[in-house]
Protein backbone atom coordinates (compact mmCIF):
# COMPACT_ATOMS: atom_id res chain seq x y z
CA UNK A 1 0.00 0.00 0.00
CA UNK A 2 1.06 3.42 -0.80
CA UNK A 3 1.83 5.71 1.94
CA UNK A 4 0.73 9.42 1.68
CA UNK A 5 1.78 12.31 3.77
CA UNK A 6 -0.85 15.34 4.29
CA UNK A 7 -0.19 18.71 3.98
CA UNK A 8 -0.29 19.63 7.02
CA UNK A 9 2.16 17.21 8.40
CA UNK A 10 4.57 18.06 5.33
CA UNK A 11 4.02 21.73 6.40
CA UNK A 12 5.26 21.21 10.14
CA UNK A 13 8.03 19.42 8.67
CA UNK A 14 9.25 22.22 6.45
CA UNK A 15 8.58 25.07 9.14
CA UNK A 16 10.32 22.75 11.34
CA UNK A 17 13.54 23.09 9.91
CA UNK A 18 16.22 25.71 11.52
CA UNK A 19 15.98 28.34 9.59
CA UNK A 20 12.63 27.89 7.65
CA UNK A 21 10.69 30.81 9.08
CA UNK A 22 13.55 33.09 7.34
CA UNK A 23 13.73 31.38 3.78
CA UNK A 24 9.73 31.22 3.43
CA UNK A 25 9.70 34.88 4.41
CA UNK A 26 12.33 35.81 1.84
CA UNK A 27 10.65 33.42 -0.55
CA UNK A 28 7.09 35.24 0.13
CA UNK A 29 8.79 38.99 -0.51
CA UNK A 30 10.47 37.91 -3.75
CA UNK A 31 7.42 35.84 -5.02
CA UNK A 32 5.16 39.24 -4.37
CA UNK A 33 8.12 41.46 -5.79
CA UNK A 34 7.37 40.08 -9.18
CA UNK A 35 3.92 39.75 -11.23
CA UNK A 36 3.18 37.87 -14.25
CA UNK A 37 1.82 40.43 -17.07
CA UNK A 38 -0.89 37.55 -16.93
CA UNK A 39 -1.77 38.44 -13.02
CA UNK A 40 -1.24 42.55 -13.94
CA UNK A 41 -3.54 42.26 -16.49
CA UNK A 42 -6.30 40.13 -14.83
CA UNK A 43 -5.87 42.32 -11.69
CA UNK A 44 -6.83 45.29 -13.39
CA UNK A 45 -9.87 43.55 -14.63
CA UNK A 46 -8.56 43.36 -18.28
CA UNK A 47 -9.29 41.00 -20.96
CA UNK A 48 -6.55 39.60 -23.55
CA UNK A 49 -9.54 40.60 -26.47
CA UNK A 50 -10.18 44.48 -25.32
CA UNK A 51 -6.11 44.26 -24.97
CA UNK A 52 -5.39 42.69 -28.36
CA UNK A 53 -8.15 45.49 -29.93
CA UNK A 54 -6.11 48.72 -27.71
CA UNK A 55 -2.41 47.19 -29.09
CA UNK A 56 -4.23 46.22 -32.64
CA UNK A 57 -2.65 42.19 -32.39
CA UNK A 58 -4.97 39.19 -32.17
CA UNK A 59 -6.14 37.66 -28.72
CA UNK A 60 -3.57 34.70 -29.32
CA UNK A 61 -0.74 37.11 -29.70
CA UNK A 62 -1.53 38.69 -26.46
CA UNK A 63 -1.62 35.06 -24.73
CA UNK A 64 1.51 34.10 -26.04
CA UNK A 65 3.34 37.80 -24.78
CA UNK A 66 1.74 36.94 -21.63
CA UNK A 67 3.81 33.67 -21.62
CA UNK A 68 6.31 34.50 -23.03
CA UNK A 69 10.23 34.43 -21.71
CA UNK A 70 11.54 36.73 -23.97
CA UNK A 71 9.85 40.20 -24.79
CA UNK A 72 10.94 42.76 -26.57
CA UNK A 73 11.39 45.57 -24.66
CA UNK A 74 9.38 48.02 -27.37
CA UNK A 75 6.34 45.07 -26.98
CA UNK A 76 6.17 45.53 -23.24
CA UNK A 77 6.40 49.41 -23.34
CA UNK A 78 3.30 49.26 -25.45
CA UNK A 79 1.37 46.25 -23.15
CA UNK A 80 1.90 48.04 -20.50
CA UNK A 81 0.71 51.39 -22.09
CA UNK A 82 -2.43 49.66 -22.99
CA UNK A 83 -2.83 49.03 -19.11
CA UNK A 84 -2.02 52.84 -18.26
CA UNK A 85 1.47 52.01 -16.57
CA UNK A 86 4.87 53.15 -18.26
CA UNK A 87 8.07 50.70 -18.42
CA UNK A 88 10.91 51.24 -16.29
CA UNK A 89 14.75 49.17 -16.93
CA UNK A 90 16.69 49.15 -13.61
CA UNK A 91 20.26 48.21 -12.89
CA UNK A 92 20.62 46.50 -9.65
CA UNK A 93 24.08 45.99 -8.50
CA UNK A 94 24.52 43.81 -5.48
CA UNK A 95 28.10 43.80 -3.50
CA UNK A 96 26.65 41.42 -1.17
CA UNK A 97 26.57 44.70 1.54
CA UNK A 98 24.18 47.31 -0.16
CA UNK A 99 22.17 47.05 -3.47
CA UNK A 100 22.74 50.38 -6.16
CA UNK A 101 19.69 50.63 -8.31
CA UNK A 102 20.41 52.62 -11.34
CA UNK A 103 17.58 53.58 -13.75
CA UNK A 104 18.30 52.80 -17.65
CA UNK A 105 17.48 54.69 -20.43
CA UNK A 106 16.47 53.04 -23.53
CA UNK A 107 16.70 54.20 -27.02
CA UNK A 108 18.57 56.75 -29.12
CA UNK A 109 16.06 59.39 -28.73
CA UNK A 110 15.10 59.93 -24.95
CA UNK A 111 16.92 63.02 -24.82
CA UNK A 112 14.42 64.60 -27.85
CA UNK A 113 11.52 62.76 -26.98
CA UNK A 114 11.80 64.53 -23.60
CA UNK A 115 12.72 67.82 -24.74
CA UNK A 116 9.29 67.52 -26.54
CA UNK A 117 7.14 66.70 -23.50
CA UNK A 118 8.26 69.52 -21.30
CA UNK A 119 8.70 73.19 -22.05
CA UNK A 120 12.10 74.74 -21.65
CA UNK A 121 11.21 76.12 -18.32
CA UNK A 122 10.18 72.86 -17.03
CA UNK A 123 13.90 71.80 -18.49
CA UNK A 124 15.96 74.24 -16.87
CA UNK A 125 14.50 74.02 -13.59
CA UNK A 126 14.76 69.75 -13.51
CA UNK A 127 18.41 70.58 -14.83
CA UNK A 128 18.72 72.84 -11.76
CA UNK A 129 17.57 70.21 -9.32
CA UNK A 130 19.46 67.63 -10.48
CA UNK A 131 22.68 69.82 -11.23
CA UNK A 132 23.57 68.23 -14.34
CA UNK A 133 25.27 70.55 -17.04
CA UNK A 134 25.28 67.52 -19.42
CA UNK A 135 21.68 67.69 -19.63
CA UNK A 136 21.83 70.86 -21.59
CA UNK A 137 19.37 71.65 -24.20
CA UNK A 138 20.73 71.05 -27.39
Amino acid sequence: MISTTSYQELHDRVVARPGAAERLAALRRDTLAEIGLYELRRSLERSQTDLAAELGISQPAVSQLERSDDVKLSTLRSYLNSLGARLQVLAIFDDGEAETVIPIKIGANFRRKLLEAVSEADWDEARAGFGDPDLATE
